[in-house]
């Protein structure tokens, strides 16, 4: 249960960068979709090391 809350936390920190890129580019989607994509990389690796273990 304490995993869940985890990953909600780190979605919850890339969901809200992603953002900050699209208003700080006015739109740029190509670097907002980047910026998600880094910032949801912690969320695949503990996925993957939960299921190994």
């Amino acid at each position: 249960m304490i995993t869940v809350f985890a990953f909600v936390g780190y979605f919850q920190v890339a969901v809200f960068s992603a953002l900050r890129v699209f208003a700080i580019t006015g739109g740029y989607r190509m670097l907002t979709a980047l910026t998600l994509g880094l910032g949801l990389t912690p969320i695949g690796t503990n996925v993957v090391g939960v299921k190994i273990l």
